[in-house]
This record gives C-alpha cells, structure tokens and sequence, in this order.
C-alpha cells in the first residue's frame, strides 16, 4: 500500500513538475531563430512569417472571448503610428475559426495582419497556452522578448522597452 502511494505520489510530482516548467521556461532564449510558419489570414491569403524577414515582427495570440485581449484591440489600430518598424500578427486562436474572427471584427476593418491558428498549431510550437501573449522577433526572425499578459503598448515605459530591444 505504501509502496502504490509512494508512485502515485512520484508520478504525481512528476505531471505537476513538467506543468510548472512549461508555463515559465520560455520556448525560446534571446537571439534563437523563430521557425517559419504559415497561416492563412481572415481574407483567405496564406501568410508566411519568412517573408517578413528585414522587419522585426510582433506575434500576439489572442481570442474573440478573451476580455484582455478586447482591451488590447484598439491600441492595435493605432500599432503601426507608435512602431512603425515592426509588422503586427494577430493571431487567433478562436476554435470558430474565420467565422468568429470575421464576427469579432464586423464593422472595424483591422490595420493589421489577423491570422488564424483555429487547431492552435502555431500557438503550441509558441508555447502559448494563454491569451493575450505575444513574441518579439527581430528583423532577422531572431527571438527578443515574450510578453504574458495584456500590455499596454502606448505607455511610455513598454514602448522605450520595445523600441531598444529592435534596435539593438
């Protein structure tokens, strides 16, 4: 009986230990290659992030049901105005796919590239099991920097932080 107790309790430890390990090691460290991938974006045109090489390029998942990715929405239309140099990809992780997309942006023509990842492909090579969570790649696809969470991008403070970070 102790002995059935003593690997549950191993296995147990084990499970929660990977879990834990999973949710803060980064999938990637500062200056490794982000893989290419490519998805197709809510007009129906396949995007590949290697034709984005020579600008650094920003990856947001998010969802139609997240509530903090709502509030992150409309700094995104005002995106290219505070980093012109870098290439927004919102990528969605609604299992509705291009239907909940469109629905989430009846009326509001996004400024910029929605994809979307319905099976969580790209999400899971990323990593990302939340939303909001977004990647900051260099010009050369090299990997800068992983923000959990919602952020606010037009404050002074995370807007100085990016702006070093691409241009170093």
């Amino acid at each position: 009986m102790k002995l059935k107790f003593a690997l549950v309790f191993i296995l147990v430890a084990l499970v929660a230990g990977l879990w834990i390990y999973e949710q803060f090691v980064p999938p990637f460290s500062k200056g490794m290659e982000v893989a290419d991938f490519s998805l197709i974006d809510m007009h129906g045109n396949t995007v590949r992030l290697s034709s984005l090489r020579g600008q650094s390029v920003l990856i947001h998942f998010w969802a139609s049901w997240c509530s903090q990715c709502a509030h992150e929405m409309p700094l995104f239309a005002k995106f290219d105005k505070l980093y012109p140099s870098i290439k927004l990809l919102a990528v969605s992780e609604d299992e509705g796919g291009e239907a909940a997309v469109k629905a989430y942006f009846t009326g509001v023509k996004p400024n910029f590239t929605v994809l979307l990842d319905p099976e969580g492909r790209v999400s899971d090579r990323f990593k990302s099991y939340r939303v909001p969570e977004s990647f900051l790649l260099d010009k050369n696809g090299k990997f800068l920097h992983r923000f959990i969470g919602a952020v606010s991008w037009d404050e002074p403070q995370v807007m100085e932080i990016v702006k070093k970070m691409i241009s170093e």
